[in-house]
């Protein structure tokens, strides 16, 4: 019998149809001429991440992961993860992240937009896509447009465009059961409430060759993607449920020091006050302290004309002889005045029985019958810190900041006498620095 002789196109078309018949059809194909680059691929890409104008401690974001040979899957989440919240600490306020430092917030996706869970046009062999390689869906003929394809372009029809297809639809759900799982391990989660999205499956035209091997002077983007859309928001960190005996022993020797400062001074070897970020000079600041809305002493910010004369109004000066507060008076009209509030014993005991979730709410409001402009209260002055303090140990729970400066440097300024203002929130067991 004779040989049977087939061409070199009819054998590249045989290996197309039947890669199982030749284990270096994939080899093969890449190293075709039209498939001859040399790519990396990167493993996630950060879009944009924005503030939300209405909830300032929600962030909108896109976010791309690539899926390369040389990645795990799991790499490949914990490099989105990890670039996210990353980028979303650049933007985020002072008091943002000091709160996540400190454990008082975390990061929770809690919106998920959309999601675009895609693979490249290639699987033993060159397959015909959904999407052209910039995300718009096909539409007419693809063979015209890959005149250098010699094998068979495989459809829907065909085991492999189905077997990519899979590959797509379980990216999503293989990153997202995952990041649930381990999210948190990477100081990022996923709310138990976010909301179930169903993802638009692609198979996006990389030319049918693979990501690396493709040539991206035509097809610029990688096919192997999860494009994610969503919104991501600082929250209060939910703690296990302590019991009032061990948040009081927590607790014990808390100081609370509210006050202005032209320089930074520390209070003692451990706690130093940072100098705040603009300038405070009025008699507008008196303010009356809360913790868990138990009043606990007031605070005289007051470092201008009233204050410092000694023939000034006594409305000026309210605040200024109590026993458990340690006022430091201004030397200069504009200068440092701060004030270390004790809370301990009885008054301790009436905070803690009414803490939620094992938390301190430190607010003010401002104190009745002190000076006032136009019937409200110089609210942005204030620095604050928290710590504990028994015997020679010296434990800070709330480090200095100004809670009402933003990263844009905007305060709320001026504040109603009738409402309570928040200016600080923590965890009395929580360590953030010790001696």
């Amino acid at each position: 019998m004779g040989k049977f002789i087939i061409t070199e196109e009819e054998r590249l078309r045989i290996q197309g149809l039947y890669p199982q018949l030749n284990k270096k059809s994939i080899n093969e194909q890449n190293q075709s001429s039209h498939c001859s680059g040399n790519n990396t691929i990167d493993s996630s890409e950060i879009k944009f991440v924005r503030q939300n104008t209405k909830i300032p401690t929600q962030y909108n974001f896109l976010v791309k992961a690539y899926f390369g040979r040389t990645k795990s899957g799991t790499d490949v989440y914990k490099d989105l993860l990890t670039n996210l919240k990353s980028k979303v600490l650049d933007v985020a306020t002072a008091n943002q992240k000091q709160g996540l430092s400190d454990g008082r917030l975390e990061l929770s996706i809690v919106k998920i937009s959309g999601v675009r869970s895609s693979a490249s046009n290639y699987l033993n062999g060159p397959l015909k896509p959904t999407h052209w390689n910039n995300g718009t869906k096909l539409s007419g003929g693809y063979e015209g447009t890959v005149p250098n394809i010699k094998v068979p372009i495989k459809d829907s029809s065909h085991e492999d465009w189905k077997d990519n297809e899979g590959y797509a639809k379980s990216r999503w759900s293989n990153f997202s059961n995952w990041a649930k799982k381990s999210g948190s391990n990477l100081g990022l989660t996923f709310d138990s409430n976010v909301n179930e999205v169903t993802p638009i499956i692609m198979i996006t035209d990389t030319g049918g060759c693979t990501d690396e091997n493709r040539d991206i002077s035509k097809y610029k983007n990688p096919g192997q993607f999860l494009m994610i859309s969503g919104t991501i928001q600082f929250k209060i960190k939910e703690t296990s449920e302590r019991p009032d005996e061990e948040l009081l022993e927590c607790a014990e020797g808390l100081k609370i020091v509210v006050g202005f400062f032209d320089e930074a001074v520390s209070i003692n070897s451990e706690v130093t006050m940072r100098k705040n970020s603009s300038t405070h000079k009025c008699d507008y600041a008196t303010f009356d302290v809360y913790c868990n809305k138990i009043y606990v002493g007031t605070a005289n910010m007051n470092n201008d004309k009233q204050r410092l004369h000694s023939n000034g109004s006594k409305k000026a000066k309210v605040g200024l002889n109590q026993k458990n507060v340690v006022h430091v008076a201004p030397q200069k009209l504009g200068g440092t005045v701060y004030n270390t509030i004790s809370v301990d014993g009885e008054l301790l005991k009436k905070v803690i029985a009414n803490n939620k979730n094992g938390l301190i709410n430190i607010t003010m409001k401002g104190t009745p019958n002190t000076i006032t402009r136009s019937g409200k209260y110089h609210g942005d002055a204030p620095m604050v810190s928290a710590f504990t303090e028994t015997g020679d140990k010296i434990r800070i729970v709330y480090s200095s900041r100004e809670p009402y400066k933003s990263s844009k440097g905007k305060g709320i300024n001026d504040v109603s006498g009738s409402e309570y203002q928040s200016i600080a929130t923590f965890n009395p067991c929580n360590n953030v620095k010790s001696n």
